[in-house]
């Protein structure tokens, strides 16, 4: 075709069977599923999106795809009471963060509420902006916080802009405490505290669903939005049967859902998560003013390391933006130490800004609904609804006169064992290093400062979800030699040139710096001055054929007592390898957390088992 007709615009036309073709010239013979990839819900990712139909048909979609208009989100920043700042004061940090300019701050309680308390850090924040909101994480005190909440109210102590969502949600509460509200209180259900509420709290949103407490025990996608459903469902039944309006009962909830790493995934549950609610609200003969699901996120717990924390910056960076894109109402980053322990006042700071930056100067909010645009967006937040919808009957299911569904799930083990599944997929896959951890799995800072546990991950005894983070299996590793008191040492033999080892030589060291063992990297002669006990034989396969008998020997010679092989070896290779007595192999997707266990035992660190 002549330049010209590409000038004029008059290009050849883009069709899939072409795109087709020259995948499979790419793919040199390997079938098209390797470009596919499944996610914990079983939901396949293909390589390529064009149209994509609704997900149900007939009906027009609107909000049911979970569109989004354009809207700053609020910023709400972290504070913690059962720990406080650094230097005990709370309701400082607290008025320190609303002078950094977040809009409002999410408080944990750790012990039933106390009207003084609250109203000291109320006052703080106060004082540093008219119109600022006091929202409440999960916890087994909601009761109290009402309580206390109602005296303030009366006493006249609330001021006028200060905007409450108490997010009172037994169910999150039940999951992380076992119990569904305070025993050393006057009962007070759900309902209750609706019908109860006094004219001066009118304003405060009172019930809450935190699908991140299931998120931070290991739930997939479409398990978290399921989970929520019921929770909210439950919540709605009890509010309406004790006289309460649809409407009223809808506008008094707000869904808290955890933003991950994992952009698209992230963006897809929370349109799935608005497009489900929309469902249930609009059957359940709500008008169409409040069919709308009000979403708060939270940057997830699970994400989070303890070692290379900085990098946690980053992570916490694309959460944001991916909850932002998906149309939250208002969500918190938490700082990036707070895996470690109390959270810095630089870490404070960055965990804000995250969310100025990408309002401010990204102008996120000025977008409409950024992700519609997508076909792959659209249909994995289609598949997610799917598959969340199905879960959310099967919970359904199980209820009774008695109790809901989701009750019975969480205390008969359905959820638990459903979260446990997808943990042992997600641990499998970090294992082997499919699903990479910056400055954990992959390219750790040996010579970083070993941090202490933070008290967060510290499960209750009597939880029914644990709390779980995902770079703990490789975390326990560096524990444990940390612990030791050894300096675990692993020799890595060059049998080439480096420009022919290189590849192996860093793949070896990167993985074996992943569980804190130093390397030390030279030819076989010398071993001897290494100072290791195990060593690694580096090259490439076409030179392992020669060499491997004679360098086994000559490593066993120096005193090596173990050789392992970086590389997989098949055929002839393997029987080699087999003969020379190696004692393992180190290779890409091998289950790297088993295999430093083996190696850390031989090398004389024992396994650190943390509950």
């Amino acid at each position: 075709m002549p330049i010209t007709d590409y000038e004029a615009g008059n290009f050849p036309a883009a069709t899939r069977e072409a795109w087709l073709e020259l995948v499979e010239e790419t793919l040199a013979g390997k079938p098209f599923s390797t470009l596919i990839t499944t996610t914990l819900d079983g939901i396949e990712i293909q390589p390529l999106y064009d149209n994509v139909q609704p997900l149900y048909e007939g009906i027009d979609s609107g909000d049911l795809t979970g569109d989004v208009q354009s809207s700053a989100w609020e910023v709400l920043a972290f504070c913690d009471l059962s720990v406080g700042d650094t230097d005990g004061d709370i309701a400082e940090a607290a008025r320190a963060e609303i002078a950094g300019g977040a809009d409002g701050i999410v408080v944990r309680l750790d012990r039933p509420a106390d009207a003084e308390d609250l109203k000291v850090l109320i006052t703080a924040i106060a004082n540093e902006k008219n119109q600022v909101r006091l929202a409440f994480e999960v916890g087994a005190w909601w009761q109290s916080a009402a309580f206390a909440l109602a005296q303030l109210a009366e006493a006249g102590a609330l001021p006028a802009g200060l905007r409450i969502s108490l997010r009172a949600d037994p169910i999150a509460a039940l999951a992380r405490y076992s119990t569904m509200g305070e025993g050393n209180i006057a009962e007070l259900n759900i309902a209750e505290l609706v019908v109860k509420k006094p004219a001066a709290l009118s304003h405060v949103r009172t019930v809450g669903v935190d699908a991140s407490v299931f998120s931070d025990a290991g739930a997939s996608d479409a398990q978290e939005v399921a989970c929520s459903l019921a929770a909210g469902v439950w919540y709605l039944r009890e509010l309406t049967e004790a006289g309460i309006s649809i409407d009223a009962a809808c506008a008094e909830m707000e869904f808290t859902y955890a933003a991950t790493a994992d952009q698209f995934a992230t963006i897809a549950k929370l349109r799935a998560a608005r497009q489900c609610w929309h469902r249930i609200a609009e059957a359940s003969g709500a008008s169409p003013a409040v069919c709308s699901q009000r979403q708060h996120a939270v940057t997830s717990r699970s994400m989070l390391t303890r070692h290379d924390p900085m990098v946690n910056v980053l992570r916490s960076t694309v959460a944001a933006f991916a909850a932002g894109v998906a149309g939250v109402d208002s969500q918190c980053v938490l700082p990036y130490d707070i895996a470690i322990g109390v959270p810095s006042e630089d870490s404070r700071r960055l965990a804000r800004n995250i969310s100025h930056i990408l309002i401010q100067e990204s102008r996120i909010g000025h977008v409409e609904d950024p992700a519609r645009g997508s076909p792959y967006v659209r249909e994995l937040t289609q598949s997610i609804a799917e598959k969340a919808w199905d879960l959310f009957q099967q919970i359904e299911a199980k209820g009774n006169t008695k109790e809901s569904g989701i009750v019975v799930a969480l205390k008969d083990g359905t959820i638990g064992q459903w979260l446990e599944d997808s943990w042992q997929q997600r641990t499998k896959r970090i294992a082997r290093r499919q699903d990479p951890i910056c400055g954990v799995s992959e390219f750790p800072v040996l010579d970083e400062a070993q941090p202490d546990k933070a008290d967060w991950t510290t499960n209750n005894p009597n939880a029914l979800l644990p709390i779980r983070r995902l770079s703990e299996p490789f975390e326990n590793l560096r524990d444990a030699v940390d612990g030791s008191g050894i300096k675990p040492k692993v020799f890595l033999a060059s049998l080439s040139s480096l420009a022919v080892d290189s590849s192996r030589l860093t793949f070896s060291e990167n993985l074996l710096a992943a569980s804190g063992i130093a390397v030390h990297i030279g030819s076989l002669a010398d071993f001897r001055d290494s100072g290791a006990s195990m060593a690694v034989l580096c090259s490439s396969d076409a030179k392992y054929g020669d060499q491997i008998p004679t360098a086994v020997a000559a490593l066993r010679e120096a005193g090596c007592k173990w050789i392992y092989l970086a590389g997989r070896p098949k055929g002839d290779l393997a029987k080699i390898v087999e003969e020379a007595g190696i004692d393992g192999t180190i290779y890409a997707g091998c289950d790297a957390v088993a295999l430093l266990e083996e190696i850390l035992e031989k090398l004389g660190v024992e396994r650190k088992v943390v509950a």
